[in-house]
């Protein structure tokens, strides 16, 4: 006869329920994991679970998500830019440019205008940066003023042209926030070319920092 199997579960026990073919309902009791069982009236049946396991896996791919986006400007994070870095640098991609720019006297609107106005210019560097790019670039936030940015270079186009256009871009946003008005923000931008300069994350990231802090020496 067709078995029909409901199991619930306690504990360690499962208690399986079976309708045989007059309607009788027969009960049997195993530990929770055991795959063949024997009924009362001496029939084996195996049990199968099915789970759903679907919203489980919506809520890992959120979580990981979320664990990859800075949680005040929306653009990528430092695990996220790790990521995106290591894939520019693997052998045979596409070249990429590695840019990095930081705010200068950011810490003035901190100061004097409060941690609200200065979240306000962050969101607004974020949200130019991430509309001056490709939806497959990489636009991340690594420090409280800090965004590094990698960029999928066309044959004609060198790393440091895509950093000096970043840079206007985003001086031309500073200087037109209302805060601008009371602390002019400037920007210091360093880039690096994946492959030319070198594969190595770190190695990237340091002559990157170096260019940048060479510019803001000069400003």
């Amino acid at each position: 006869p067709a078995v029909a199997a409901i199991a619930e579960s306690f504990a360690s026990t499962a208690i399986i329920q079976s309708a045989g073919a007059a309607g009788s309902l027969r009960r049997a009791a195993v530990d929770a994991g055991i795959p063949t069982v024997t009924l009362e009236a001496g029939e084996p049946m195996r049990l199968h679970a099915l789970v759903d396991v679907t919203p489980h896996r919506e809520e890992q791919d959120r979580l990981r998500a979320q664990s990859r986006v800075d949680p005040l400007t929306g653009v990528a994070n430092r695990i996220a830019l790790q990521e995106a870095l290591a894939a520019a640098s693997a052998p045979g991609r596409s070249p990429h440019a590695l840019v990095m720019l930081d705010l200068d006297r950011f810490k003035s609107v901190n100061d004097d205008l409060g941690h609200a106005a200065g979240d306000s210019v962050l969101c607004a560097v974020a949200d130019v940066l991430t509309d001056a790019v490709q939806p497959d670039d990489t636009v991340a936030r690594v420090g409280g003023d800090e965004f590094v940015l990698v960029v999928r270079l066309d044959e004609r186009t060198s790393h440091t042209v895509v950093a000096e256009r970043l840079r206007s871009r985003v001086q031309e946003v500073l200087d037109a926030h209302p805060f601008a008005l009371h602390v002019p923000v400037g920007v210091s931008v360093g880039s690096a070319a994946v492959g030319p300069d070198g594969r190595d994350a770190d190695e990237l990231l340091r002559l990157a920092d170096v260019r940048m802090y060479d510019a803001k020496r000069r400003r």
